[in-house]
């Protein structure tokens, strides 16, 4: 039969022999600060790598901003050899997958990483000066994307952030760029 309180008698003893030795200490200490310099390091990686995908997306919605600013609703009359004129917005979409080096399978067809919209202006004169008050354009109308007109590409996209131990958590970047229609 076992003893249980000489067992625990004899265990009481080796820790309390055990509390006041140093030996293990630096092990431990080296276990506890390895362990908070590691994570900080990959907080920082992963931190850093966030920043690098905002701005590919930033790039992105500019690059593709531009593209779409020289392919309006007339740029066939203007530059015949123009490829893709009069671009609709799968055309924008297709477009700035070519652009950036990111992942695409995350953005499907329910949740786009592209979206474009297209706006008319009007101008006002005021007292002192003229401003432009601009409305979205319904792309149904062959009147959208015209020169003049203002074409808005906006980007987000999904980043999720690999932190050991911890549960994955995402980050939604986001981009808009916006260019005046050329042709």
């Amino acid at each position: 039969m076992i003893d249980c309180k000489r067992m625990f008698n004899k265990f009481r003893a080796v820790a309390k022999s055990l509390i006041h030795e140093d030996a293990g200490g630096a092990l431990l200490e080296m276990a506890m600060s390895s362990t908070i310099v590691l994570g900080t390091f990959l907080a920082v990686f992963q931190m850093t790598m966030a920043c690098y995908t905002y701005n590919t997306c930033a790039e992105v919605a500019r690059n593709t901003a531009r593209w779409a600013a020289v392919r309006g609703s007339t740029c066939h009359t203007n530059t015949p050899g123009l490829d893709h004129c009069a671009a609709t917005a799968t055309d924008i979409q297709n477009y700035a997958k070519t652009v950036g080096a990111m992942n695409w399978s995350q953005c499907t067809t329910s949740n786009p990483c592209v979206t474009t919209t297209w706006k008319t202006g009007t101008t006002t004169t005021g007292v002192q000066q003229s401003y432009t008050i601009w409305t979205a354009c319904d792309p149904s109308f062959s009147t959208c994307g015209k020169p003049g007109d203002m074409v808005v590409v906006s980007m987000t996209y999904p980043y999720a952030l690999n932190l050991p131990f911890l549960r994955s958590y995402s980050l939604t970047l986001g981009s808009t760029s916006e260019m005046i229609v050329a042709q």
